[in-house]
């Protein structure tokens, strides 16, 4: 069974052997961010220090995981605070920039919490599925092993079927007895009956048998083995019906 591909939400975070780039482009991250709020500082209205900072925030955790995340939050919270917040290029705290700060703070906790609440169910989802695909090659395995320990008990009883028809026939060439001659053919002739049905029964190739043709044949055998030729008889089977041969 071929092994399930790994979508990109799974490989969330991204780089998680090398934690000291994902730390550096978390700090790249947060730097482009105050970039782009100088850029278009002359665009915005006062008042909206943090605009371009809560999407680097986002993005750094969504990607990179919890800890880059918690490092362009407080490096973007810094930044919005110097650059600007009044008085600018200050770090000058006042009870309006306390309030913009404690809101930033409080925003980009709920932000970094949430993602990392998605991203650990995100990574039991997939150990579910993992999982369920090794469950699921297990019992494909286990499948393919019982069908061929059951076709191979099949063969067996059929050989062994074969061999006691044969014994009965040998000893019969030893008895002189009437009687005991026909008691061997009729045993001889009930073994062979067995193991015939035994065959249509169950097709070695796995197939399953087709229910009239094998109430047919079963008839034919048992007027055969009977001695009784001539009988007239009827099947009425709907088409289509079949007998799995593995139960």
């Amino acid at each position: 069974m071929p092994s399930r591909p790994v979508t990109f939400l799974e490989k969330l975070p991204l780089l998680s052997s090398r934690p000291v780039l994902r730390h550096v482009l978390a700090a790249a991250l947060s730097v482009g961010a105050c970039l782009l709020r100088s850029g278009l500082d002359p665009w915005f209205p006062p008042g909206f220090p943090f605009l371009t900072f809560f999407p680097a925030v986002i993005v750094s955790v969504f990607l990179l995981g919890r800890g880059p995340g918690t490092l362009a939050a407080v490096l973007c919270g810094l930044m919005a605070w110097y650059y600007f917040i009044p008085p600018a290029r200050s770090f000058a705290i006042g009870p309006g920039t306390a309030l913009a700060l404690g809101f930033y703070g409080a925003v980009v906790v709920v932000d970094i919490t949430l993602v990392e609440w998605m991203q650990q169910a995100n990574h039991r989802l997939r150990r579910e599925r993992e999982r369920s695909h090794d469950l699921a090659e297990q019992s494909a395995r286990l499948a393919e092993r019982n069908e061929l320990l059951f076709r191979e008990l099949q063969h067996r009883v059929s050989n062994n079927i074969q061999m006691v028809g044969a014994m009965l026939t040998l000893h019969r060439r030893g008895v002189d007895h009437a009687l005991a001659k026909k008691a061997l053919d009729d045993a001889a002739a009930r073994v062979g009956l067995i193991g015939r049905i035994q065959r249509q029964l169950y097709d070695i190739d796995g197939k399953n048998t087709d229910l009239a043709a094998f109430l047919q044949g079963l008839v034919n055998d048992l007027a055969e083995s009977d001695g009784r030729v001539g009988i007239r008889y009827d099947i009425a089977v709907e088409p289509g019906i079949t007998l799995d041969g593995d139960s």
